[in-house]
């Protein structure tokens, strides 16, 4: 990286990782300047402006990695856990001024990722974009074990795996909520047991099981009763309420008003 006197800020649409691969040259913030060491690893979130600067004394080598924003998915479980990192660095990012803290062993293995990647991108072999996508998996991965994440948020993170099976409940509701839905459906559908799953569903949601799904069936059937002429009990059924007692029962807990109460101020 060569030096300038002369600092012009820029911003990315997508995910900057910086890695220095020799000691000199400054990271630059709005205000503030930050010397780089070898090993140095710099996360910069999109629309974050910085600019790297070479040392005016010798040259400054580095491996930069860029990757879009919607990378990984969140709900999709098997990109979750890469998206929660992304989001804990996100939110780590400003008060380490941007510099992502790794043990030894964290810089070496990120060095190597970077290099495999190069080498990888050479090649250009079928297969290559799969590949990369594997590698900046590792690369996070590699972030999250060896000290890039606060160790209080550690804590939070070994609980990554009971949220994504609470939203995978959820959007099993969301979808099936007309139906008629056991609570040994969504023992399958969360791998967890019946009392764990009830006990983790409040805690995550704040809500009983039984209160998010009336809620959803509530919402249909209001829906229904503005734009329908529907009878009520027809609307009940529909909505997934096994009777019309049930039905206006939850929605009296829901709104605080009646099926009757909807329809006459639509």
């Amino acid at each position: 990286m060569p030096y300038t006197p002369d600092i012009i800020l820029h911003q990315h649409d997508f995910y900057e990782f910086y890695y220095a691969l020799s000691d000199g040259g400054t990271q630059e913030l709005a205000g503030k300047s930050i010397a780089m060491r070898k090993g140095d690893l710099f996360f910069y979130p999109a629309g974050q402006m910085h600019i790297g600067n070479g040392d005016s004394k010798h040259p400054v080598d580095s491996m930069i990695l860029y990757f879009d924003c919607n990378m990984f998915d969140r709900s999709k479980s098997a990109e979750y856990e890469a998206a929660e990192i992304i989001e804990l660095l996100i939110q780590n990012s400003d008060s380490r001024d941007f510099r992502v803290p790794l043990q030894s062993e964290g810089q070496s293995c990120i060095c190597n990722i970077l290099e495999e990647m190069l080498a990888e991108q050479a090649r250009s072999l079928a297969g290559m974009k799969f590949a990369m996508r594997i590698a900046v998996q590792r690369f996070l991965l590699t972030i999250l074990r060896t000290g890039g994440v606060p160790t209080e948020e550690l804590k939070s993170f070994s609980n990554v795996k009971s949220r994504q099976s609470i939203a995978n409940v959820c959007r099993f509701i969301d979808a099936n909520y007309s139906s008629q839905i056991s609570v040994a459906q969504l023992t399958s559908v969360a791998s967890m047991s019946r009392s764990h799953l009830h006990a983790v569903f409040l805690k995550e949601t704040g809500q009983t099981l039984t209160q998010y799904i009336n809620k959803h069936r509530c919402h249909h059937a209001q829906t229904m009763l503005k734009n329908t002429d529907l009878s009520t009990s027809k609307i009940a059924l529909k909505s997934g309420f096994a009777c019309v007692s049930n039905f206006y029962r939850a929605f009296r807990e829901s709104s605080n008003l009646s099926p009757r109460d909807i329809r006459e101020t639509s």
